[in-house]
């Protein structure tokens, strides 16, 4: 992830430092005494950065007011107190991942997260956590709202699934009562493998439906990130059927480009997660791919973004895309078995 963290006292400052160092595995951008904090704010939203403030509480509110704008893509917002005591999740708990940020960042200060959230202070279901660990599309917002309240107000939430989706009940709350998919309109919540978007979304259901693309990625060194954006459009442009960035569950490519900008704020503009494999790992995956020497020479494995892809997607996978080349990008397309893998929060 960019995170992104402004301070404005010389404790605060310190904090700010400390938290920096503590998340080696992000990119943490410190903002500068002499930048705006509009101007700063508004770029962590348009990136949708994880901001975090050192101050006081009404400083951030404050701040990000102009920019606050859709529950579902807000920048995820934290307040940490300048003696790094308190780490509070403000906006964007669940579908930005203030909540588990939060949580993150108090264990590593030795501080106490502060989280809100009725669903998480009462240890239930929250079906919009649920559907950002599952890669699952939010057909229409309004049903968030009916799920969180059958939760908390009767403890139960009743749920139909597309026989066509794999489910583990291995970690099922108690709260989640499943259903027969031919009962789908009895339902609190159905995850379906159908386009819905234009029938449901007047429908108080929640409707999930899954994302079902993977897409590997290989770049070099200091790649633009409108550069790698429009290498994505062109390749989901040469695939069968309508399929756009709402479709992707995740981007891949090799841990050597966990840090690379382009590719990060690609991913996080998004909402999607970019996972990152060793080149031992992505060498064992199996099939047929292309192979190139001089890949293998520089990063340890023939080919990148085919086994990336392939490797995302998990069992069953399904390459659309082989690796189709732009200037200094590779991109390959994979398709992924539908599957419910996380119950839990």
């Amino acid at each position: 992830m960019i995170i992104r963290i402004c301070a404005f006292s010389s404790k605060g400052l310190e904090t700010a430092d400390k938290i920096k160092g503590l998340l080696k595995e992000h990119i943490v951008e410190l903002r500068e005494k002499s930048e705006s904090l509009d101007i700063f704010v508004a770029a962590s939203f348009y990136k949708r950065s994880p901001l975090i403030f050192v101050s006081a509480c009404g400083i951030a509110v404050r701040a990000i007011a102009p920019f606050v704008n859709d529950k579902l893509y807000d920048s995820p917002v934290l307040v940490v107190d300048e003696l790094g005591e308190n780490v509070i999740s403000l906006l964007s708990g669940h579908a930005g991942g203030a909540n588990e940020l939060a949580r993150t960042v108090a264990d590593r200060l030795g501080a106490h997260p502060v989280i809100t959230t009725a669903t998480d202070i009462n240890g239930l279901f929250a079906a919009d956590v649920f559907a950002v660990k599952n890669g699952l599309k939010i057909v229409n917002r309004k049903g968030i709202v009916k799920v969180s309240s059958a939760v908390l107000e009767k403890g139960e939430i009743v749920v139909a699934v597309d026989p066509k989706i794999d489910i583990s009940d291995k970690d099922m709350p108690t709260e989640i009562k499943l259903i027969p998919f031919s009962s789908a309109d009895k339902a609190d919540m159905v995850i379906t493998c159908d386009d819905c978007r234009e029938k449901k979304q007047e429908d108080s259901k929640l409707y999930l439906v899954p994302k079902e693309l993977t897409v590997g990625v290989g770049c070099k060194k200091d790649t633009d990130e409108a550069e790698i954006r429009k290498a994505v459009d062109e390749s989901l442009a040469l695939l069968e059927g309508e399929w756009g960035w709402d479709d992707i569950r995740a981007m891949a490519s090799i841990d050597l480009k966990a840090r690379e900008y382009g590719l990060v704020a690609v991913a996080q503009k998004n909402k999607i997660p970019l996972l990152t494999y060793s080149s031992e790992e992505l060498q064992r995956v199996e099939g047929e791919f292309s192979e190139s020497e001089f890949v293998k020479e520089m990063t340890g494995v023939s080919n990148v973004c085919e086994r990336a892809a392939v490797l995302s997607a998990g069992e069953g996978a399904e390459l659309l895309l082989n690796k189709t080349l732009y200037e200094g990008i590779t991109v390959a397309i994979a398709k992924r078995k539908a599957k419910i893998e996380k119950w839990k929060n």
